[in-house]
């Protein structure tokens, strides 16, 4: 319909397409920003792994509810703390937590889309969370301020 949607951003080795997991097709497309590979795990394959796994099982419901609650912290913020978390929360997810800077492998417009938010509002809290010495940003390059790093 010309109207897209972004809903998450995926780094290596997480899981996508949870949502259907129930129903026989997916609700969503998925488009890579960066070159990517991935393996498909068929379902039934899945679900006999987990009753023999539970651990594994584990892991998946610890995954699945890391990923809700990131959702949720993102609901509950004014525009400036909503960036700060999505942008810690990558770093995080991108294998990243002891660096004190990220390249952002997306866009402003996406990033604005995923917070429901425009790009001229993210661009302008960029350069507010700048100004408080929170950030400094280079482009997609993003360097965090010491009580974020």
């Amino acid at each position: 319909t010309g109207h897209e949607r972004v809903l998450d951003f995926y780094f290596p080795g997480e899981l996508i397409g949870l949502e259907a997991m129930h129903q026989p097709h997916h609700l969503f497309n998925i488009q890579a920003l960066t070159p990517s590979s991935f393996c498909e795990i068929n379902y039934d394959k899945l679900h006999q792994l987990l009753s023999l796994q539970p651990n594994l099982q584990a892991h998946l419901l610890q995954l699945t509810s890391q990923k809700l609650s990131s959702y949720c912290k993102l609901l509950h913020h004014d525009m400036g703390k909503r960036l700060i978390e999505f942008l810690v929360n990558i770093k995080s997810r991108m294998g990243l937590q002891h660096e004190t800077h990220i390249t952002l492998p997306m866009s402003r417009a996406d990033i604005g889309n995923y917070l429901n938010l425009t790009a001229e509002t993210i661009s302008r809290l960029f350069t507010r969370l700048e100004r408080e010495g929170q950030l400094s940003v280079h482009g997609k390059r993003i360097e965090f301020g010491s009580h974020l790093a």
